[in-house]
């Protein structure tokens, strides 16, 4: 066929080049009176001619002030040639007429209408009477030819092992061969990869984007190529790999428990089988964490992060799992929040009727309340949350997003407290319904996780990319409930203080440490480059404190809580933890220090990604002790505890270590003052 086009190609150019009036395509067209006959209109090959009659056996008829007309209906009609059975300007000639496009002229009893067009009209004052009829067109192309609803595919992101698809159609006419289509890159798949000759209207192609690796070239092209064309037609495809997450989790993401309970570990979750995964431990006196992922108890009381830390490879994002593992002393009390919050449920004799929040702990996000829009089933219909030890703080975003759970026959009703919807499933799809009525959901707990169920339905949150959303699922459920818990005003707090006789400690409510002789509380302040520790009694809530228990500690101490608070609390470097790891620096050049034990000496040493408690504090200091190991000492000035010593030279052999007053151990001390098992000491 491309041998045939070239052929009629150059057939053309010689037409042309001779001068002549009309192409090799050009068809003619004769009607005859008598043989092509109808009552007012003939058909003949692709020409239409109509007349007021066309019935009489020796001519066609225009009747005076009336109209005939010629359509073409493949291409235009390019002449109109007729004869009269008169000429001149009588009765029946060809010169009353006229056309309403192109050229018309006659001689004689002949008229001729030249042109280009698909319909002409020819208008006549008189009557005409043709006596021959003849009409020349040219048809229009049957050229094959393609066209292409777009010419470029841009895929935008797709993740790396991936895929996705997007479409174009190809409408072929005319053809005499069939269409190949392929593709010159291997991370793309065209279907269908041929058309036949005869199909008919717009053909839809899919191309699929699947690349293996960030580093994969996206750039291609598909190519529609056939026997019929000297050219192929070309689709450019282009698309950006990104990098799938890692999904690594654990779960539980959060265990607290009191020392000597049984621990259950909680489970480290990689199902992507990701490899080169690195395994921390802030504080591990707590809690240790091997090569593997799996926790165990240290011994010590406290808390700390366990961090599973992946590195980006050329699929997966870099990500990050924690759990906060919290092992409180024996006997200690949690302290009450004088505000409301939400308490993880994880038991049904645990459920009452009330307000929730569902969530998904690993997403850190919980279902919002607005089950009457139109987005309850659209993707991140959630809000975003944080957890301190199985706790989440109100706001007005939490309380927006509370549902109330009641009891009713059957099992529960789940209402959005926001606009009284209730919620629910419906059908076999996976959607989130509502309804104006009470629907009952069956509700359950198994290691953690609640079940909230309609029919075979779970509510589950569904992690994949571009799909993040509460809805119900047949698969197991993956979410948590947070039970409103009121506020409380306590008498008084139970404080619990270590058997290395300190402690920091921060209150929900303003507490006045008079009332405890056993106890004392201080603020830290910085004075001369140096930590001093000022004695402080009724003190603020929120306030950070280092607490002191003079009778050896090891137990709770009873404080009362006071309406009045008095002292100076002005510079108090002592910050109240978020439940969160604490890096050793801090913005506008400070420096963090945690109160701990090491080797058998207490003081404020660098912070390195320990996790500080809501009720506890650390210090936060521009004193720099020094780098990691680094420690502030200790010092109180009071009548319990000696101040400054005199101590001769003589006497150095016998203490283990010196410090300055920025808690900096010193190998060869000399004349100063110094630090020595916790007293100011003067060396002369």
């Amino acid at each position: 066929m491309k041998k045939l086009l070239r052929l009629k190609t150059m057939l053309l150019l010689c037409a042309l080049i001779a001068g002549s009036g009309s192409t090799w395509a050009d068809t003619e067209v004769t009607f005859t009176p008598g043989t092509d006959t109808g009552e007012t209109s003939v058909t003949k090959d692709d020409i239409t001619a109509t007349m007021t009659t066309m019935n009489n056996s020796s001519y066609y008829q225009i009747y005076a002030n009336q109209s005939g007309t010629f359509s073409c209906s493949n291409g235009n009609i390019t002449k109109i040639e007729f004869t009269c059975t008169a000429s001149g300007t009588s009765k029946y000639g060809p010169g009353n007429a006229s056309a309403n496009a192109g050229s018309y002229s006659y001689s004689g009893n002949k008229g001729t209408w030249t042109g280009s067009a698909a319909s002409i009209t020819i208008s006549s004052t008189a009557q005409i009477r043709m006596s021959s009829l003849t009409i020349t067109y040219a048809p229009a192309s049957t050229d094959p030819a393609i066209s292409l609803s777009k010419t470029s595919l841009a895929f935008g992101e797709v993740e790396a092992t991936g895929s996705k698809e997007m479409t174009f159609t190809v409408t072929p006419s005319n053809l005499t061969a069939g269409l190949t289509l392929s593709t010159d890159n291997d991370k793309y798949t065209v279907s269908p990869t041929s058309i036949s000759k005869d199909a008919t209207g717009a053909q839809t192609i899919t191309v699929t984007a699947s690349p293996l690796a960030i580093g994969d070239n996206m750039d291609g092209t598909v190519t529609i190529s056939g026997d019929d064309f000297d050219e192929d037609k070309e689709v450019t495809l282009s698309a950006t790999v990104v990098r799938k997450a890692a999904e690594i989790a654990y779960f539980p993401t959060s265990v607290t428990l009191t020392k000597g309970d049984a621990f259950t570990a909680p489970t480290f979750e990689n199902p992507n089988s990701l490899a080169g995964i690195a395994f921390t431990s802030s504080y591990e006196s707590v809690a240790t964490v091997t090569s593997a992922g799996v926790i165990a108890l240290g011994g010590s009381t406290g808390t700390t992060v366990i961090r599973a830390t992946f590195a980006q490879n050329s699929v997966y994002a870099a990500g990050e799992a924690t759990c906060t593992i919290t092992v409180n002393p024996a006997g200690v009390t949690p302290e009450p929040s004088a505000d409301s919050y939400y308490e993880k449920v994880t038991s049904t004799t645990d459920l009452e009727d009330g307000d929730y929040l569902i969530v998904y702990e690993s997403g850190k996000v919980a279902l919002d309340g607005s089950l009457a829009s139109s987005s309850v089933d659209a993707v991140s219909n959630t809000i975003d949350v944080t957890f301190d030890n199985d706790v989440i703080e109100v706001s007005d975003a939490t309380e927006a997003a509370e549902f109330e759970i009641a009891s009713m026959t059957g099992g529960y009703s789940v209402k959005s407290k926001s606009n009284s919807y209730y919620l629910t499933h419906t059908g076999s799809k996976n959607t989130l319904n509502t309804s104006a009525s009470a629907v009952a959901n069956g509700i359950s707990f198994s290691d953690g996780n609640a079940t909230i169920k309609v029919g075979t339905y779970n509510i589950r949150y569904n992690s994949d990319s571009g799909q993040e959303r509460f809805r119900y699922y047949t698969s197991a459920p993956n979410v948590q409930l947070y039970k409103k818990v009121a506020g409380s005003n306590p008498d008084d707090i139970d404080i619990y203080v270590s058997e290395a006789g300190m402690a920091t400690y921060v209150s929900n409510f303003a507490l006045d440490y008079s009332t405890n002789a056993n106890l004392k509380a201080y603020i830290a302040v910085e004075d001369n480059g140096a930590i001093k520790y000022n004695e402080v009694e009724k003190v603020p809530a929120a306030t950070g404190v280092l607490l002191r228990a003079t009778d050896g500690g090891g137990k709770n101490y009873t404080v009362s809580v006071t309406d009045e608070t008095t002292g100076d609390m002005t510079g108090n470097k002592l910050v109240r933890g978020e439940g969160a790891a604490v890096s050793s620096t801090a913005a506008g050049s400070k420096y963090n220090y945690i109160l701990n034990v090491v080797d058998n000496e207490i003081g404020f040493y660098r912070a390195a990604g320990n996790t500080v408690a809501t009720n506890r504090a650390y210090l936060q200091t521009s004193i720099n002790a020094g780098g990691a190991g680094a420690r502030i000492a200790i010092v109180f000035d009071d009548d319990d505890t000696t101040g400054v010593q005199e101590l001769q030279n003589s006497r150095m052999d016998e203490l283990e270590s010196y410090y300055n007053l920025a808690g900096q151990r010193v190998a060869q001390p000399t004349k100063g003052l110094y630090i020595v098992n916790g007293k100011k000491v003067i060396l002369k």
